[in-house]
């Protein structure tokens, strides 16, 4: 009895606990690691998910928000500070831009080498396209190239494939692979045959008839038959006459 009663007790304190549990709550104490859409799509706090994040390491998921400028942004990360040959702080208004390629940062920059002023200036003329750094990728890389080269062979690889498919289906039902013309002959083609060859040497002669009969017609009008008509055409006239 003693076993039941706690069963009992431990089901009532589930399920007021379950009642007293919001909608949005998590499924367990802790909050969700990352805000992305990976391994957080099932949760109970999925609407808070971003969507199309697939980062699940939680470097990129959190951004610094920053002033400049008279600006409020977000940045990933901000540039460690330079030091000098003495290992001292840099100041940026003490030298210019190419001494501070030469410095070194007081720790590890993944972005020391960007440089955003090159990628993103502006073309001036049509020559400088060939050269720009952040421009021209688009036009010598031969991404484009190669992916049209691999659907053409994917394509051709599978059109193989369905003719193997189809000649091995046609043998399943017991067609030949090959049948020469004379077994599809049957007992009329031949009379069909020569009914249209006669056909077509009946339409050949009444073609003829119809280009010479406006001549025919107009030598009967003048009362001259056609033979001698032609025989007068191609007689040279006298001089005397």
């Amino acid at each position: 009895m003693a076993a039941q009663q706690i069963q009992i007790a431990e089901t009532i304190r589930a399920r007021k606990l379950a009642l007293k549990r919001r909608p949005d709550d998590a499924e367990d104490s802790d909050d969700l690691a990352t805000y992305t859409n990976r391994g957080n799509k099932l949760k109970r706090r999925a609407q808070f998910v971003r969507e199309g994040r697939l980062d699940n390491t939680g470097r990129l998921a959190y951004r610094k928000t920053i002033n400049h400028a008279g600006y409020t942004r977000q940045i990933i990360a901000s540039k460690p500070p330079l030091l000098d040959d003495d290992g001292e702080l840099h100041s940026p208004g003490s030298s210019d831009d190419e001494h501070e390629r030469h410095l070194e940062p007081a720790e590890e920059d993944p972005f020391g080498q960007v440089r955003l002023e090159q990628l993103l200036r502006p073309i001036t003329a049509a020559h400088e396209l060939a050269e720009h750094p952040g421009l021209c990728a688009a036009y010598k890389s031969s991404a484009l190239t190669q992916m049209t080269e691999d659907a053409a062979e994917t394509l051709r690889r599978e059109r193989e494939y369905l003719l193997s498919a189809k000649q091995l289906l046609r043998r399943f039902r017991g067609e030949p692979d090959w049948v020469p013309c004379g077994t599809f002959e049957g007992e009329h083609d031949e009379m069909l045959l020569h009914e249209q060859t006669m056909q077509s040497m009946d339409i050949s002669e009444d073609s003829a008839a119809n280009a010479s009969g406006p001549r025919s017609v107009l030598a009967e009008s003048n009362g001259e038959s056609g033979p001698d008509v032609a025989m007068d055409d191609h007689t040279i006239p006298d001089a005397a006459d």
